[in-house]
């Protein structure tokens, strides 16, 4: 039994942070190709012989997740940097919130564009 939550969260985060459609037809397309693939890693890393424990195949497992949440953490640093900074340099306290829909015809070149988190 058991779930795996962090792709249908990091699947929202990355749809709300890309304001132009077709962008985020093709950064869908690519992140469930990439999240599919997990599949030939696993294929290959579960093998027949390091069972019952299968040491190799979890350490690469937990290699792989921690690596994700480094990554993820990292980028959620750099989005409350980026917001910080666009607000400092605006003098304005806004969070994306705020920011009508209509103003991110530019994406994330708009003044008006903030990082959902």
């Amino acid at each position: 039994m058991g779930a795996f939550a962090p792709s249908v969260l990091v699947s929202a985060w990355y749809s709300n942070n890309t304001p132009s459609e077709s962008r985020r037809a093709v950064v869908a397309a690519v992140m469930v190709a990439l999240a599919n693939s997990s599949g030939l890693i696993s294929t290959n890393v579960f093998r027949a012989r390091d069972e019952p424990q299968y040491i190799p195949a979890l350490s690469t497992s937990a290699a792989f997740g921690g690596f994700c949440f480094i990554l993820v953490a990292s980028v959620g640093v750099y989005m409350r940097l980026e917001n910080r900074r666009r607000n400092k340099e605006q003098g304005v306290k806004i969070t994306a919130a705020d920011v009508d829909t209509e103003d991110l015809g530019q994406g994330s070149t708009s003044p008006a564009f903030r990082y959902m988190y």
